[in-house]
């Protein structure tokens, strides 16, 4: 069995209207390529779910696509998994002031 990652792009639908949209990456073992697509479906409809907003309404995560799919190495341990760009931070322009080990991560909320 092989490590792979995959996106899963999920749509939200209030009252039936597309409001918003999530990638959200999931980590699972398959033999190969098409195991794995088959388990990133799985996993990816895992994440659906509805309810009903304070205003009454229905909310439906809905999977929309696996966005990527990809073969992880067998020791996964600090491999990258996710990457997004961000807006250099003005404090970023002095190299001597990154300070990373005075970070205080937050929670992501998974």
């Amino acid at each position: 069995m092989k490590w792979f990652s995959a996106t899963a792009r999920l749509v939200c639908f209030v009252a039936s209207t597309a409001v918003d949209s999530v990638m959200s990456v999931v980590l699972f073992k398959a033999t190969g390529w098409e195991e794995a697509l088959v388990e990133a479906l799985v996993l990816g409809r895992g994440l659906e779910k509805s309810y009903r907003n304070p205003d009454g309404e229905r909310v439906e995560w809905r999977l929309a696509e696996i966005a990527t799919m990809d073969e992880l190495r067998d020791d996964i341990r600090g491999a990258e998994v996710f990457a997004y760009r961000v807006d250099v931070r003005p404090q970023d322009n002095d190299l001597a002031s990154l300070n990373p080990e005075a970070s205080k991560p937050n929670q992501s909320g998974v």
